[in-house]
């Protein structure tokens, strides 16, 4: 045993010499400038194991430092990564990928191959991962027996996945998803190194020497939950020259008024702001508004709250919102009032029209309507015997979600005299972790798509999805679901679009959660970078192509 521990230790610095040849210099002092692009989150990285990350400033992190088969282009259209081109077959079951030779491991300088993906999607899969992502190559890439795999019916090496060879991965699918290829840009299908994975153990993607690179950057420093860590170039990256950058460093600034002030002073140069902070420097010439896909929504727990599983009250809720000052008073970020599972820009039909231009606009049972919302609420007294309601409403410790919060309360609590609202602030982490565990009535939270169709968001209120917060199940809804992704319709396109519809419109009238916002970002960005990309779809922020003068 001991010398197995040796050997592990023996490895585990051999593997450390090769990440620093592989990954440029260590980070310099704490000023910016040319090479060097300091960057603002809001949140704490949850995690940065690619099977488990789910949230928006993990995936980000993460795709600095690995490239999946596929990556986004300007567009949002996905281009080829380490995967040189792909093909797919007549019935459009079949997936081939075929790898570059010159995409490298930074820490053990070995060969990204087709079994490291066939590894990795194998662990996204395997019910002892617990992805929360699990469902992206079940219900959404439909990638043959994942969900058997996932329910624990079938051993994940039954994934229809092969690698015939090296540089040759084959997906099988259990139905055709035409949006495959954008997929593979989201991390859970990015790959991992066995060798590597089994040699770190639980300590794997904890610390710089747990984590390894094939993407743009490697990690230079970092600890979970860490305030700021630093990413360098990785010289060993397959398409190193395009890459500018020398060092990215990340600041956690929760406060929107603590991120200007550190821009103001140097610190920072690009950062999100909102509320106040937003109309303040709505003038400067580095200031700009970008669309982030993302849909606020209140979660609520519809399965062990017997007051939410009554449908009045969830309509009440609902429609006592004023989304419109949220978004204009609270926001001032050019965000936009929802009232819709699907956000616009999302997803485009067979004859060209967004999602929403189709779609319905629920007027009919949602909006700010306080004389509906109060014959709502009188209904829900009615069917569960109760002549008040008092809920708590868990929120993010973030600046911005409890401004909402709080706004949101104090509108619940106008419009329904006889509900009152708690406001619960924690950590991130632990608002998620309750959320997932169904320990929570009411929840503020997001959702950003992984991909563009529909499908992104409504998949979220399916029976069993492990981001069904609130547990709620619908045999319609399910039904609708299963027909445009494996049934009649997935194969016309047409047909896949108004089962699509249906569904959402199935949905609200439900209301298993109340829709608040699509997210705009407000940034300021100095003038001396350029080229961030971008996207409201799966991966917000890109770096590769930066440039800091």
């Amino acid at each position: 045993m001991k010398g197995a521990m040796r050997l592990g230790a023996l490895l585990l610095s051999l593997a450390l010499c090769a990440a620093a040849a592989g990954c440029g210099a260590r980070p310099s002092g704490s000023d910016g400038g040319s090479g060097v692009l300091r960057v603002q989150i809001e949140s704490s990285v949850q995690t940065l194991d690619p099977q488990r990350a789910s949230d928006g400033v993990s995936f980000e992190v993460i795709a600095n430092l690995t490239d999946g088969l596929t990556q986004p282009d300007e567009d949002g259209r996905p281009v080829p990564a380490i995967a040189e081109d792909w093909e797919v077959s007549d019935d459009q079951l079949t997936w081939t990928f075929r790898l570059r030779e010159d995409a490298l491991w930074s820490a053990t300088g070995n060969p990204v191959t087709a079994r490291d993906f066939v590894y990795a999607w194998q662990r996204a899969v395997d019910p002892e991962t617990s992805s929360a992502s699990a469902y992206l190559l079940s219900d959404v890439g439909c990638i043959e027996n994942a969900a058997e795999i996932i329910a624990g019916r079938l051993d994940k090496s039954a994934l229809g996945v092969e690698a015939p060879d090296e540089r040759t991965l084959v997906v099988h699918l259990s139905a055709p998803v035409a949006y495959f290829p954008a997929l593979m840009y989201i991390p859970a299908f990015y790959p991992v190194e066995e060798a590597f994975f089994v040699q770190c153990g639980a300590d794997y993607a904890l610390s710089p020497e747990t984590l390894q690179s094939n993407g743009a950057f490697c990690m230079a420093s970092y600890s979970p939950s860490a305030t700021e860590f630093t990413l360098v170039k990785n010289e060993r990256y397959w398409d190193a020259d395009r890459v500018q950058l020398q060092e990215l460093r990340y600041q956690r600034v929760q406060e929107s008024q603590q991120a200007l002030l550190s821009y103001r002073s140097n610190t920072l140069d690009l950062i999100t702001l909102s509320g106040d902070q937003a109309a303040q420097v709505r003038d400067d010439p580095a200031f700009n508004t970008c669309y982030t896909g993302y849909l606020w929504y209140l979660a609520l727990n519809t399965a062990d709250v017997p007051a939410l599983g009554s449908r009045a009250l969830r309509l009440a809720l609902a429609n006592a919102i004023d989304r419109e000052t949220l978004v204009a008073s609270v926001l001032q970020d050019g965000s936009r009032a929802a009232y819709f599972y699907v956000p616009d820009e999302l997803a485009y039909g067979p004859d060209g029209q967004d999602f929403r231009a189709g779609a319905g606009t629920y007027g009919g049972v949602l909006g700010y309507d306080v004389q509906r919302a109060q014959g709502y609420l009188e209904q829900a007294k009615a069917e569960l015997g109760m002549d008040s309601f008092t809920l708590d409403l868990i929120v993010d410790d973030e600046a911005e979600p409890q401004r909402v919060a709080k706004y949101l309360q104090k509108q619940i609590e106008t419009a329904l005299p006889d509900v009152t609202v708690n406001v619960i602030a924690m950590p991130k982490e632990q608002r998620t972790a309750r959320c997932r565990s169904g320990d929570f009535e009411i929840a503020l939270t997001r959702w950003g798509a992984d991909y563009a169709d529909p499908m992104a968001y409504l998949s979220l209120w399916r029976t069993g999805n492990v981001n069904n917060y609130g547990r709620w199940s619908s045999p319609v809804y399910d039904g609708l679901l299963d027909e445009a992704a494996a049934g009649a319709a997935a194969g016309d396109p047409q047909a896949r679009w108004a089962a699509l519809q249906a569904a959402e419109a199935a949905a609200i009238e439900e209301m298993p959660a109340v829709p608040l916002y699509e997210k705009s970002s407000a940034m300021l960005c100095r003038s001396t970078v350029t080229g961030v990309a971008f996207h409201p779809v799966a991966l917000n922020r890109v770096y590769k192509d930066a440039v800091v003068a």
